[in-house]
């Protein structure tokens, strides 16, 4: 898997630089006239963003009793960044965290469907807030492309949701039984699935986790937004709020933490606002962001490590999700 995600991001590198090799030096060029106060205002927001995200995961994992604080999460979101920057895949760091709460958790498989739900509400966000955006801005979004990926990827995540949610096929899934599959393996798919559906039931923790990560978005967006101010680019901020769904999908693509993919999309949906050398360079100076905020978290993870003071789950949240338990060692 390693091999083929380095693969997709020389390969999308590789017809980059092809196809838009006489760019460069103008890219370089505007690289080198970034305006510091901007590209700082980028990376508070990314900063201010992530509390948001932490309440978010505090606020789930709340939903089993476990012991664990705010700030305690922030720090671990960060080491997930650092992971992030070190490993072959921006999900690498989502399996650090789910470790970091396994182990702080005495072993308990929900705090892997914990943070499988946090991805699952941070994805359900950004589809919302760009529907939403074309549904605000679409007469103002210049770019047809731009239209037609926002409705293919919001038909997509609600055929998801349907499948994840729905009581039948969950039965279904409880009931299975994969021949290849070692029954410890098919057993903690139920696990996992089951755990998902705990939150079917809790409605109000949904909710407040995808209020939380709207208002997280937002940042996320300045952050971008300010991102392009440095480089003097001069696009609309609601054009942001449209693209940034897009970003967050095509970075589950097998690839080395973005890299290729990330520059490809950015002058694949810019082209209706900016050059392909701007764009280009917009897409550098987001990598250039990625890494400076994942070496905070290896400060982060230096300073502290990526243990945690949770504690295990309440034997009331037992009855409520079959997850809820020690995994058998």
């Amino acid at each position: 898997m390693t091999v083929l995600r380095a693969a997709v991001s020389l390969s999308a590198l590789g017809l980059v630089a092809f196809f838009y090799w006489e760019q460069l030096p103008a890219v370089l060029q505007q690289l080198a006239r970034v305006e510091p106060l901007p590209f700082g205002l980028s990376l508070a927001a990314f900063f201010g963003g992530l509390v948001f995200l932490a309440v978010r995961l505090r606020l789930i994992l709340l939903a089993h009793r476990a012991s664990i604080t705010t700030r305690q999460v922030y720090h671990l979101n960060l080491v997930a960044l650092f992971f992030n920057n070190v490993l072959p895949s921006s999900l690498g760091g989502e399996a650090v965290k789910a470790y970091y709460l396994y182990r702080g958790t005495g072993g308990l498989l929900a705090s892997f469907g914990a943070v499988l739900m946090d991805r699952i509400c941070g994805l359900l966000t950004v589809v919302l807030v760009g529907s939403l955006s074309l549904a605000l801005w679409a007469q103002d979004l210049a770019s047809e492309r731009i239209v037609r990926s926002l409705e293919v990827l919001a038909a997509v995540t609600v055929v998801a949701l349907l499948v994840l949610f729905n009581r039948t096929i969950s039965d279904w899934v409880h009931r299975a039984r994969v021949p290849l599959l070692p029954p410890q393996v098919t057993a903690m798919l139920r696990d996992l699935f089951a755990t998902i559906h705990f939150y079917r039931h809790r409605p109000l923790v949904l909710l407040g986790a995808v209020g939380l990560s709207v208002a997280g978005q937002f940042f996320f967006v300045l952050n971008i937004y300010y991102l392009a101010v440095s480089l003097g680019i001069a696009i609309p901020l609601t054009f942001f709020f449209a693209f940034l769904p897009i970003c967050a999908v095509t970075g589950l693509a097998p690839s080395m933490n973005g890299v290729g993919v990330r520059e490809a999309t950015f002058i694949f949906f810019l082209h209706a606002y900016a050059p392909a050398d701007q764009a280009l360079a917009l897409s550098l100076l987001t990598t250039v962001s990625l890494i400076l905020i994942g070496m905070a978290g290896g400060v982060a993870y230096a300073l502290k490590g990526g243990g945690m003071a949770a504690q295990e789950l309440q034997p009331a949240a037992v009855e409520s999700c079959p997850a809820d338990r020690p995994v058998s060692r």
